[in-house]
């Protein structure tokens, strides 16, 4: 937690709206899967503003400017949970 807490006071604290909230994947700690050529330790994964999620675009655009990696975008398509489900039977 520690990386994590300094990482944010550094780069992104007082560079975004005190509204503004961003979710993401704290990647230091090794815990049962080891992640390795990773950008970051840390992986945003959508960014709010108040109770409002920000469409992708616009996430994307947020973290170029903040200097963010994002997660791997696996797809990009309208929701369609029969699609997901295909999607999903793949990888496991």
């Amino acid at each position: 937690r520690a990386w994590i807490r300094r990482f944010w006071a550094e780069n992104i604290q007082n560079q975004i709206p005190e509204e503004m909230r961003i979710c993401g994947e704290n990647l230091y700690a090794q815990h049962s899967i080891r992640y390795t050529d990773l950008p970051s330790y840390f992986l945003v994964f959508s960014i709010w503003m108040n109770d409002f999620c920000l469409a992708w675009k616009d996430t994307e655009e947020w973290c170029e400017l903040l200097g963010l990696h994002l997660v791997p975008v696996v797809d990009r398509c309208a929701y369609d949970e029969k699609h997901i489900k295909i999607m999903a039977e793949n990888v496991v």
